[in-house]
Order: structure tokens, then C-alpha cells, then sequence
């Protein structure tokens, strides 16, 4: 499978799941979505956070949810080393 197309796959896929839970929950929906797909790869989560800027969240929540991504990133990654 061609790596665009599972990028754009993960990125829907984390786009809608971010909408939808911070839809529903709130900030603490955003931040836990992002933290998640921060497992994979920041990019995706940061992205798809930053599409929702003055929509339904602030631009504090999509920085806190943005760190979180990286956190879980950058541990990860310690971790595998």
C-alpha cells in the first residue's frame, strides 16, 4: 500500500475522532485523542488538531493537545531505544 495513502487514511481517521470527541467531551477529548495517535506520529495528531483553531477549542487546548502528542511521541520513542 502506498505510504500517502495510509498517511491520509491515519490522518482522517484522527481528524474525525478529534472533532468528534472534543465535539462531545471537550479539551480532555482532544488532549486524550492526540496523545493516542502521538503513538504513531506526531504530524497526524498536530495536523488534525490544528484544523479545529477557533472552531470548538481554543488555541490553548490545541497547544496542550499538541504537547501531549509530542510527549507520547518523544517517550515512546525513548522507550523503543
Amino acid at each position: 500500500m502506498d505510504l500517502l495513502l495510509v498517511f491520509a487514511m491515519v490522518f482522517s481517521a484522527v481528524a474525525t475522532a478529534n472533532a468528534a470527541l472534543a465535539g462531545q467531551v471537550g479539551n480532555r477529548g482532544l488532549i486524550a485523542t492526540s496523545a493516542l495517535s502521538g503513538l504513531l506520529d506526531v504530524d497526524v495528531a498536530t495536523l488534525s488538531v490544528l484544523r479545529l483553531v477557533g472552531t470548538i477549542v481554543t488555541p490553548v487546548a490545541v497547544g496542550h493537545a499538541v504537547l501531549a502528542a509530542i510527549v507520547v511521541n518523544s517517550s515512546g520513542k525513548v522507550a523503543l531505544a
